[in-house]
């Protein structure tokens, strides 16, 4: 397959697939990217103004790809916009063809519990053990490729057979968001055009998903770009350096300087404040200001 790139702008698999978006992506020796959708492996490669594609397992949609990495976001447009605040215009001079994907919901959702107090390569070798030991297993030029479980599969499991993964205190939240989705007390799907308030509710509702973890799934996975501002030790810091007292001006709220997480109050704020400063490319801003502030560009 291949996928023209038209006039909505490049796109940096490095950046997109690489920096804490999804999880299970890797480049090999030939210079492609290997990682799997849903229930098929994918190799891709960019070339002059388009994405070239392989697969294997099940067929892919060219709108399910497109979806997943943010192709018809309309970049240029994005970058003009949000470059009228001179800290993103400086980050997207640093990491422009950053894409903002929409994974799958439910591999979304347990990489996402998976990330609380863990950092990146952690959360890459849990996720990638769950899907060596229960996914399926697909060959693309040499090299192996494994599909994430579906909740099903891990529902039907008992905490000691998720032990290999080292999920820590969270082997018992996948566990319980696997049985809530596969039973349907959860459905992921419904809450892709559900509005923000109602799915970042529901999620809450799930075992060890909190603010920060919904806010991760709401933007990465169910593709709320418009409003979906997670905010993780990067953007915590970004936010600090460039926009407290912007944040204070606009909520009454200041935020501490000082290390440690955000109170629950000065989480809200900070949404709040970027929901309004940066719309409608809100998850667009989270994405530059974590990539550029987490690589020294800002």
């Amino acid at each position: 397959m291949r996928i023209a790139l038209g006039a909505n702008g490049p796109i940096r698999l490095d950046y997109t697939l690489d920096t804490g978006q999804v999880f299970r992506w890797r480049q090999e020796a030939d210079g492609r990217w290997y990682g799997a959708l849903r229930g098929t492996a994918l190799a891709l490669r960019v070339v002059p103004g388009a994405l070239e594609v392989e697969t294997a397992g099940a067929p892919l949609p060219e709108a399910a790809l497109r979806r997943f990495l943010g192709l018809d976001d309309p970049l240029p447009a994005i970058r003009a916009h949000l470059s009228r605040d001179p800290v993103l215009r400086r980050a997207f001079a640093g990491c422009y063809g950053l894409r903002v994907v929409q994974q799958d919901p439910w591999e979304g959702l347990v990489s996402f519990i998976c990330s609380s107090h863990n950092a990146i390569f952690r959360i890459q070798q849990m996720t990638g053990c769950l899907a060596r030991l229960f996914g399926q297993r697909y060959q693309l030029g040499g090299v192996t490729v494994e599909t994430f479980p579906a909740p099903e599969v891990l529902a039907g499991l008992r905490l000691a057979e998720l032990a290999p993964c080292r999920l820590g205190y969270r082997d018992a939240y996948v566990l319980e968001a696997a049985r809530l989705v596969a039973s349907g007390a959860i459905d992921l799907g419904s809450l892709v055009d559900a509005p923000y308030p109602v799915a970042r509710e529901v999620l809450l509702r799930v075992p060890g998903v909190g603010p920060k973890v919904a806010d991760c799934v709401l933007l990465l996975a169910l593709g709320k770009k418009e409003c979906g501002f997670p905010i993780d030790v990067w953007v915590r810091r970004g936010v600090l350096r460039h926009y407290r007292e912007a944040i204070r001006a606009a909520t009454g709220v200041t935020l501490r300087a000082e290390d440690g997480g955000l109170t629950d109050r000065e989480y809200r704020a900070t949404v709040r404040w970027a929901q309004q400063a940066f719309a409608p490319y809100v998850g667009y801003a989270q994405a530059y200001l974590f990539l550029a502030t987490r690589s020294g560009l800002l």
